[in-house]
């Protein structure tokens, strides 16, 4: 089986991808758009995922992406805001990584960003009222900042979990 690689968007002031292999361990590659950590310059980077192809690197070592920070089938950047970046990219003359870095700046630079999200025994117990609460926020994506309490409020009662990504 050969090597599977993918370019990822850094915010660096270069004007390129980076090609980055995915583990063997992975079922599949990350989906374009999506958030990936990787190594870069003895430190660790938050990337995103291009839909370009990876450049071919002759003889250079092609090092590990670390870890996706999306979820499956929930990319950080849409395909139509990811083919806006590289649009911008491209007209303005800038480093790609930088204009996805300003497209998502929180989430690309690794603010700390928690998600909230329901477990299976919290699922099942979901009464009516709290469905309908929740339905704005799934609808609307970000929640301002009376909608962020009522999250914290919901994510610390039985059961809900959480996780942070960044």
């Amino acid at each position: 089986m050969s090597e599977r690689l993918v370019s990822v968007a850094l915010p660096v002031a270069l004007d390129r991808g980076f090609t980055y292999a995915v583990p063997t361990s992975w079922p599949s590659a990350p989906e374009p758009g999506a958030r990936v950590l990787v190594p870069f310059a003895n430190r660790g980077l938050v990337g995103v995922v291009r839909a370009a192809p990876p450049e071919k690197l002759n003889g250079a070592r092609i090092k590990l992406l670390e870890e996706v920070l999306d979820p499956p089938g929930a990319p950080s950047l849409t395909p139509k805001l990811a083919r806006l970046c590289e649009w911008v990219a491209d007209y303005y003359v800038a480093p790609v990584g930088e204009v996805y870095r300003l497209a998502l700046p929180g989430l690309l630079t690794g603010h700390d960003v928690r998600r909230v999200m329901l477990s299976e025994a919290g699922a099942q117990a979901l009464t009516a009222a709290r469905e309908v609460v929740l339905q704005p926020v799934d609808d609307a994506g970000l929640p301002t900042a009376a909608e962020q309490r009522v999250l914290a409020a919901l994510a610390s009662a039985p059961g809900a979990s959480s996780r942070s990504n960044g």
